[in-house]
């Protein structure tokens, strides 16, 4: 029995760990694409350079911010949909400078 719970806590720890990596991995891979994203707007002229500096500025606060929310090593519910509304936001931002009116020369 006792051989039996240890197991169960360590198949557990592993299934956190394995989970909190992924959600890690999650933010970090859609922080890096939106990064992509900006840059081919930058290179295709779709955006000015004050958009892309406002939302390369933009991806950088939500950096930190996900740095700051690991700092205790942990990523909570309410952090991980914080860090995604950010993300949201950010992502529909890009699309705005990519596809509004604004002079690019």
């Amino acid at each position: 029995m006792k051989n039996l719970l240890i197991k169960l806590l360590g198949v557990g720890l592993v299934a956190h760990l394995a989970i909190s990596t992924a959600v890690a991995d999650t933010v970090n891979q859609r922080q890096y694409q939106q990064l992509q994203r900006i840059v081919q707007g930058i290179k295709s002229g779709e955006l000015t350079a004050p958009e892309a500096y406002r939302l390369t500025k933009q991806q950088a606060s939500i950096a930190v911010m996900e740095r700051r929310f690991k700092s205790d090593g942990h990523l909570s519910a309410n952090e991980r949909f914080t860090l995604r509304q950010r993300q949201h936001r950010a992502s529909a931002a890009i699309y705005r400078g990519k596809h509004n009116a604004a002079d690019r020369n």
